[in-house]
């Protein structure tokens, strides 16, 4: 009798990290780009950042009521309604932080 024995084993082991901090307190202007139905606005803004050759971008949208503007014309964060705050980086702390092209092909072979 003939017999096929085989065997696939497929390891990996890796180690790594990376750390990234951020604290910021900031002053964003919006803009009303619809009034809803019940007079509220819809609001949006961008602020673009850059920091030692990072770029930092915060983009807001959300919902304020009338009411809730002040006599020189601010709203805090925390009255914003359906609140969406992205803040997103790009330049070489974030590029550091992405696998190697190597790293994405073996781990989309495997």
């Amino acid at each position: 009798m003939f017999g096929i024995d085989g065997a696939w084993k497929n390891t990996y082991k890796g180690d790594g990290r990376t750390a990234r901090g951020n604290s910021f307190k900031t002053t964003l202007s919006a803009k009303i780009i619809n009034i809803l139905p019940n007079g509220n606005f819809q609001i949006e803004g961008r602020k673009k950042i850059v920091v030692n050759g990072e770029e930092e971008l915060i983009k807001i949208t959300g919902e304020v009521r009338p009411d809730d503007i002040s006599a020189d014309n601010t709203v805090p964060s925390y009255k914003v309604a359906n609140v969406e705050i992205s803040y997103k980086g790009k330049g070489t702390m974030t590029q550091g932080a992405k696998p190697g092209i190597l790293t994405r092909i073996l781990n989309w072979i495997f």
